[in-house]
């Protein structure tokens, strides 16, 4: 085969592959190239958070595998149920108890999210098992909680300022701070910072975040 009909057949392929792109889209080969590979590899979104949880909880020296699947499965699931972003999630998990699930807080906080037993229990008139309050420490229980009381002051504090902000101090010293102008803290600005990185992350567009938000490795 000569070289000329070797380049005549390439030309070929990619005139076909043109011919079918959307009427009127300009297309070049480096966008068809990108959607093809997010398409089809494993590193998509999924592939890139349960990439990210399986290299945080190895560096926190957590039994990884099992551990980091049933976690990125919570995320995905509770993010559905609730509708809440997964980089919303992630971050929030993040601040509260960088990935680990046996964390306790000394106010009696557990779990991933770190929700505490009574308001977990109080949160029965959304649905959700008073039995399953015994399980917090457990990823899905936990993320399910986290991403329920996330939802519910959604609704009522509309910005995710404000909703960080309450779910980090409680809706009665949010009042509070409210009265005195204060609408914001450190924790919801940390928060929101560390989910700009996660979705970036998740997109392909940015570095993996690290237990130590100071630290980055690439994708």
């Amino acid at each position: 085969m000569t070289q000329l009909f070797k380049n005549c057949l390439r030309l070929s392929a990619v005139g076909a592959l043109l011919a079918f792109a959307w009427p009127g889209t300009p297309v070049s080969m480096t966008q068809v190239s990108e959607s093809s590979r997010d398409r089809l590899a494993p590193q998509g979104r999924e592939g890139r958070l349960r990439e990210a949880l399986k290299t945080l909880l190895h560096a926190g020296q957590t039994p990884m595998a099992e551990s980091a699947d049933r976690t990125a499965d919570a995320v995905l699931r509770a993010s559905a149920a609730y509708d809440i972003p997964v980089s919303y999630l992630l971050a929030m998990i993040h601040q509260e108890s960088r990935f680990d699930i046996g964390a306790h807080s000394p106010a009696g906080a557990v779990g991933l999210t770190q929700v505490l037993p009574a308001t977990a229990q109080a949160m029965d008139t959304i649905g959700i098992a008073p039995a399953r309050i015994e399980r917090l420490s457990e990823p899905d229980t936990s993320v399910l909680f986290g991403a329920a009381y996330l939802a519910r002051l959604k609704r009522q504090y509309r910005s995710w300022d404000r909703v960080f902000t309450v779910y980090n101090m409680g809706p009665g010293n949010y009042e509070v701070h409210q009265a005195a102008g204060e609408t914001s803290n450190d924790y919801a600005l940390a928060v929101l910072h560390s989910q700009v990185r996660w979705e970036n992350y998740l997109a392909g567009r940015g570095r993996m975040p690290l237990k130590d938000l100071k630290e980055e490795i690439a994708p």
